[in-house]
């Protein structure tokens, strides 16, 4: 039901909608799990104070949602001293996991405004409690007054599959539940597809903070339920073990480069985070079509072994009358870590080069008296001209196989820079719908380019940054 509720004497509104799970028998014990969702002015302060230190930078190409700009161009008032403590806080970080997750675990053990006392973060500096306080004075408790039909909206969705995510998250995982209560909070200033669950020791209550998702917020409250049913301890006995030595490139793959997964410091807690996503999308994505995209996308993200604990997981788990806790060690066994990471490794490429997706790899390439990289890998429909005004002319090479022929896309006549286009296998004949050899042909951003199946693109020389490479693979792919 919705109601108003006093939080530290400030009348706030919440959505809340208690759920008893009854009659749930794992392992012959009971569980009864209230399962509530609502609003968090403790997390709402925290973004707030994130997006006015400049948190958006560590996201790149994020666009801020309507509720993100709203609150920041509200934030513009704000005391530049503020502003500056928190953007302080942002610089000074050098914890391994990013602060939006580490901070959102620190609130959730301490209390809320005005005070925000008994705050326990880790990397956090002692200031934080009261840029908090200051904040929530100054800006954050009108901004989150103002900002409740986001969080209600959110929640509506929310509470209509909630008690039935958490409820087959237990029947799955086959075990008692290490928590009486889960609270949902719904996270409109977060970035999208942004999780993060906590659980409080002491009065066993879990808390899950989920940001705005493109995708389904059931599948994100899913994976974080899983997380809370797989104890730490576990995989931190296993590592403790060595018994994941093998795992560990891995892991330090899955923080390099553009995989850059940041919210994973361990090796414990990379391969907690794995299993909780396989377990997510064995349970909640029965489409075939959808569970290749889901497992390319968690790949794409770092999350490299999430596909052989899937794997895993159908082969043995769900056959089986063991609980996920005691069939831990025995799926992380079977994850092929030397495969992974020489998988990982291929997309990896010399600094200044970024991440490819899933199928494509750098091959080196010398010539010209250069040294570069091409990205190599399959279309399935036409590449198309990155920008605006740009040319396109056929090219042609004498190599060690013969001529080979290609397209080279330059931004103006006679430029240096170009895009070279090849076929893998070579083409040792120009097609007849290319343009004559050497001439240019004016395109128009968007406009096709015909070259579709296996191409090797090439930079001659890289672009000036990663971002500027990054940006252009997109564009010829047809991502933008």
């Amino acid at each position: 039901m919705n109601r108003p509720r006093q939080v530290a004497g400030v009348t706030v509104f919440l959505l809340l909608v208690p759920i008893i799970l009854g009659g749930l028998s794992v392992s012959g014990c009971k569980t009864v799990t209230q399962v509530i969702v609502e609003p968090d002015p403790r997390v709402f302060t925290l973004f707030s104070g994130l997006l006015a230190g400049g948190c958006g930078s560590s996201h790149p190409g994020a666009i801020l949602s309507p509720t993100q700009q709203r609150v920041l161009e509200a934030l513009g008032s704000l005391d530049p001293a503020e502003r500056a403590a928190w953007e302080r806080l942002l610089n000074d970080w050098t914890e391994p996991v990013a602060p939006e997750f580490l901070l959102t675990d620190g609130v959730l053990a301490g209390g809320g405004p005005p005070d925000f006392t008994g705050l326990a973060a880790p990397g956090a500096p002692p200031s934080l409690q009261g840029c908090l306080e200051s904040l929530w004075a100054s800006n954050a408790k009108t901004l989150y007054d103002a900002t409740l039909e986001a969080h209600t909206q959110m929640g509506t969705l929310l509470a209509s599959t909630a008690q039935d995510t958490v409820k087959q998250v237990l029947a799955y995982a086959h075990v008692k539940t290490p928590f009486d209560s889960v609270q949902v909070i719904p996270n409109p200033l977060a970035w999208q597809g942004f999780s993060r669950s906590w659980l409080d020791p002491e009065t066993r209550t879990a808390y899950v903070v989920l940001g705005p998702d493109e995708g389904d917020l059931t599948l994100a409250l899913a994976r974080e339920t899983f997380r809370l049913c797989l104890n730490e301890s576990l995989f931190q006995d296993l590592e403790a073990s060595d018994a994941l030595e093998s795992l560990k490139r891995v892991f330090e793959l899955s923080r390099a480069g553009l995989f850059g997964q940041d919210r994973c410091g361990t090796l414990a807690d990379f391969l907690r985070e794995n299993l909780a996503r396989a377990c997510a999308l064995r349970a909640f994505l029965p489409s075939p079509e959808d569970t290749a995209a889901a497992l390319a996308a968690e790949w794409d993200n770092g999350f490299a072994l999430v596909q052989d604990f899937y794997v895993a997981l159908g082969a043995g788990f769900e056959s089986g009358e063991k609980s996920l806790a005691d069939t831990v060690g025995e799926l992380v066994s079977v994850a092929r870590a030397s495969d992974v990471a020489d998988r990982m490794d291929d997309r990896l490429a010399p600094e200044g080069y970024p991440v490819l997706p899933e199928g494509w790899e750098w091959a080196r390439r010398e010539g010209f008296s250069q040294v570069w990289y091409d990205a190599v890998g399959a279309t399935t429909s036409p590449l198309r001209m990155p920008f605006d005004g740009w040319y396109c002319s056929v090219a042609r090479l004498s190599t060690e196989r013969g001529t080979e022929w290609g397209l080279k896309l330059v931004p103006k006549e006679n430029s240096d820079g170009l895009i070279g286009v090849w076929g893998t296998p070579s083409i040792t004949t120009r097609p007849a719908d290319w343009p004559p050899w050497e001439e240019l042909v004016y395109m128009e951003k968007g406009d096709t380019l015909p070259v579709v199946g296996e191409v090797s693109l090439g930079f001659v020389p890289p672009p000036s940054s990663l971002e500027g490479m990054e940006d252009i693979l997109r564009r010829l792919l047809g991502n933008e």
